[in-house]
This record gives structure tokens, C-alpha cells and sequence, in this order.
């Protein structure tokens, strides 16, 4: 439904050169997972937080957190943050975006992989 709306206006993300934004989030995609640290993960969540109404940025940065969020240690991290909270929000955004639903998903699936966060 968001996403109809979305289409329709240039928002802030449309007019911003969205082009730097990229380059730094391919830098954080290609850093080994292992190498991950804490400003890192509140880089990405301030990303997320920022850029969930772009189309553009948004499968980049579910991407990574999908990556990241393979080891338990990171999981924590990202949950302490408050990074689940903001994922939830994006998948009501985005429930007729089928891309978008898919790479939640993905992200959703690795972070309950880690038992302290199925309760």
C-alpha cells in the first residue's frame, strides 16, 4: 500500500544523490562478517532507519543485514540496537512489495536461527 503512495511523489531519497549511499553501503557489503563491529551495525540500522522509504537503497541494506546477522554475536548486537523493531515496521511499509518481503523474510529467518531470539 506504501509503496503505491511511494511511486507516486519524489520524496527526499529521489532528489539526494543516492549514489554516495551506495558506495558506502557496497563497502560495508563486501567486509567479512567475522570483522563486523558494533559502530557497523548502528551505521547499517541508521541506514535502515533513514532510507526505508527508498527502493533503491533498501534490498542493499536488507542484504547486508541478512549477511550479518549469520553470526550469533552480531544477532545480539543488532537486537540491542533495536534493529528487529525497525525491520517489523518496513515489512507492514512494504506488504505488496514481493522483493521487499522476500529479503525480511531472509533477514527474519537468520536472526531466529540464534535460540535467544525465537521467544
Amino acid at each position: 500500500m506504501l509503496s503505491k503512495f511511494t511511486n507516486k511523489f519524489k520524496t527526499y531519497y529521489d532528489l539526494h544523490d543516492i549514489e554516495e549511499e551506495k558506495a558506502k553501503l557496497e563497502i560495508l557489503k563486501k567486509k567479512n562478517v567475522a570483522n563486523i563491529t558494533n559502530s557497523d551495525i548502528k551505521e547499517i540500522v541508521s541506514y535502515m532507519k533513514h532510507y526505508k522509504l527508498s527502493l533503491e537503497l533498501l534490498p542493499i541494506i536488507l542484504n547486508i543485514i541478512s549477511n550479518i546477522c549469520m553470526r550469533e554475536i552480531n544477532v545480539e548486537r543488532f537486537e540491542y540496537i533495536g534493529g528487529i523493531k525497525i525491520i517489523i515496521e518496513i515489512f507492514k511499509l512494504y506488504e505488496d512489495n514481493s522483493k521487499i518481503q522476500w529479503l525480511i523474510c531472509s533477514c527474519l529467518w537468520n536472526i531466529s536461527r540464534v535460540p535467544n531470539m525465537r521467544g
